[in-house]
């Protein structure tokens, strides 16, 4: 509008102009107001990413410590069974070279370095799978 249309308007006019425009003016600080506050919300959530993600990988290395424990542990319950059943057999005769030789093998396998890498070991067998 012009200076020489808002002189030809009325009190009422004029005051209902005034009056939208502050109407506006409250809107647009309101949507200015919620705009923030949905910045600093992202702005919020990002930074918990970052922590999420550090914890995740925290709980993974955990996770891969207790598999390392888990099958040392099955690897030893393994070793006594294997040789409170090799004590309990009698190991004269045929059947005793079997047992002997048997108990030999195992005891080489118990010296050999405990490998954590799930691909090379036969959980089926017991036995660590040759590459």
């Amino acid at each position: 509008m012009t200076s020489r249309e808002l002189r030809k308007m009325n009190r009422a006019d004029l005051i209902e102009i005034i009056y939208q425009y502050q109407k506006k003016e409250q809107e647009l600080l309101q949507e200015n107001a919620e705009l923030r506050q949905q910045l600093e919300d992202r702005q919020i959530q990002m930074k918990n990413a970052g922590s999420i993600a550090e914890a995740a990988l925290a709980l993974n290395e955990v996770f891969e410590a207790a598999q390392s424990a888990a099958d040392q542990y099955l690897q030893s319950v393994k070793h006594v069974c294997c040789q409170s059943i090799c004590d309990s057999i009698d190991t004269s005769g045929r059947e005793g070279k079997r047992v002997r030789k048997i108990k030999r093998n195992h005891t080489i396998e118990q010296k050999r370095p405990i490998n954590t890498d799930p691909h090379k070991y036969d959980t089926l067998t017991g036995w660590w799978k040759k590459e």
